[in-house]
């Protein structure tokens, strides 16, 4: 009050105070007679914007390009964690699916079959002797990875193999799936893995 010789009421002043707290203009400092300026970014570029005039050759082009190239180093920096973000997770549902195939396939075959498309009519989820996830070596010519391998025990139950993908919808589309099987074409997986 006495810096810019206001002629107010303490009580009046302090209204006005919580008015600008609340529009994001100052902030409260350690106590009701304590305040400062918002520190961000934001309230710096409107204020350049409204006072025009007094900064003679603002542009206003300036902030929309500090706002596209803050932007771009943004989204880069979330699509980079949103890449680690899916990659932990399909590692976290590929070691779900594996476990469910090790110890309760059998007694959870109509959960998982209701999750499933384009299984063959007296394919039935059964025990199996090995579950695991196979990766090819990058020195040969062609490398590539299966998400899950589950040999069924039985020589007549089917065994499974398997790509986890995370997605938005719950099944796979049949092109997908005959997609799938053309990667594979022409690689063998070695019996005694």
């Amino acid at each position: 009050m006495r810096d810019l010789k206001l002629d107010l009421p303490d009580s009046e002043l302090e209204k006005k105070l919580k008015a600008l707290i609340k529009a994001d203009i100052i902030s409260q400092g350690s106590s009701n007679y304590r305040y400062r300026g918002v520190n961000d970014n934001i309230f710096d570029k409107v204020f350049r914007g409204v006072y025009e005039e007094e900064i003679r050759h603002f542009d206003v082009k300036v902030i929309k390009d500090e706002y596209r190239d803050e932007f771009r180093v943004l989204k880069k920096q979330y699509d980079g964690l949103m890449g680690k973000y899916h990659y932990q997770k399909g590692l976290f549902a590929e070691y779900l699916l594996l476990e469910h195939l090790r110890v309760h396939a059998q007694e959870n075959n109509e959960i998982l079959k209701s999750v499933t498309r384009y299984l063959p009519e007296d394919f039935n989820f059964a025990r199996y002797t090995q579950v695991w996830r196979y990766d090819r070596s990058p020195a040969y010519a062609k490398s590539f990875n299966v998400d899950i391998f589950a040999r069924a025990e039985n020589p007549e139950d089917y065994s499974i193999i398997g790509e986890v993908k995370h997605r938005d919808t719950r099944k796979f589309s049949k092109e997908e799936a005959v997609a799938f099987e053309r990667k594979f074409t022409g690689w063998e997986i070695p019996a005694d893995d």
